[in-house]
């Protein structure tokens, strides 16, 4: 019986071990620490996506501002018309600084087409247009193939002017059609921190910092669905560890399309 319990212990202890450093790596790996929870959507309020503002919970309103959205039993569908890439924005009474958003999106595409069928990504993009008019004030992609930006993750700062693109960092990453990922941002002071399917972009910049009232989500141009859409006031990690890649302003500025 002793010799059975040996293993069985030691087995304890290995599983023990192996979730606390499991807990220790993600706590390392988060800027952010969630706290209360400030929003949620799960595309279920408005009957249609328009132009005009909508409310969609108490303070906040949203409304379509490129292309066509609407609902589907999973979430939200964007569905580009030309033009810019499809944009919801989610807009707040109350200004928001130190916090975690995260939503979860999948891509579509059609084998053998070319043209509107191109361009896979997600794009979160917090801002506060009186402070930072004409701008992103933080914008993160998971990009797999869309023109407007390099492939993989991106982390920017995004002036809506020739040559107003300040990549703060960006790393390659992998995505497949019809399936879910999670995009997860995270800000903190002037500090930003986004992780999708396993790949994270940091860094600094003197405009992630500001007050947001507004968030844009954005697509590809191939159909995208979104759901689970979350924002959480957020506190410093005090066991996080700043990451080797992590970039300040003005690293890279890149001549790719911007605007809102």
């Amino acid at each position: 019986k002793n010799n059975m319990k040996k293993p069985a212990s030691r087995l304890i202890q290995f599983a023990l071990g192996f979730a606390i450093a499991v807990a220790t790596a993600d706590a390392h790996a988060q800027l952010a620490v969630k706290g209360k929870l400030l929003f949620k959507d799960d595309f279920k309020t408005p009957t249609n996506y328009t132009s005009q503002r909508q409310p969609v919970a108490d303070g906040w309103t949203v409304q379509v501002a490129h292309s066509n959205w609407k609902k589907t039993g999973d979430g939200v569908q964007s569905n580009w018309r030309g033009g810019h890439m499809p944009v919801l924005q989610f807009n707040c009474e109350h200004p928001f600084s130190n916090v975690v958003i995260e939503v979860d999106f999948r891509f579509h595409k059609e084998p053998g087409t070319n043209g509107p069928n191109k361009g896979a990504a997600c794009r979160i993009s917090p801002t506060n247009p009186s402070l930072d008019p004409s701008a992103y004030s933080a914008s993160v992609w998971a990009n797999l193939d869309s023109k407007d930006r390099q492939p993989g993750m991106v982390l920017e700062h995004d002036v809506w002017k020739p040559n107003g693109i300040v990549t703060v960092d960006h790393k390659p990453l992998t995505l497949k059609p019809d399936k879910w990922y999670r995009v997860r941002m995270e800000l903190t002071g002037d500090t930003a921190l986004a992780s999708c399917n396993g790949v994270t972009v940091y860094g600094s910049h003197d405009k992630f910092g500001l007050p947001k009232t507004t968030i844009a989500l954005g697509s590809g141009y191939c159909v995208h669905d979104f759901r689970r859409f979350r924002i959480y006031e957020a506190t410093p990690n005090p066991k996080w560890t700043a990451l080797a890649s992590g970039k300040t302003t003005g690293d890279a500025r890149l001549n790719l399309p911007s605007g809102k």
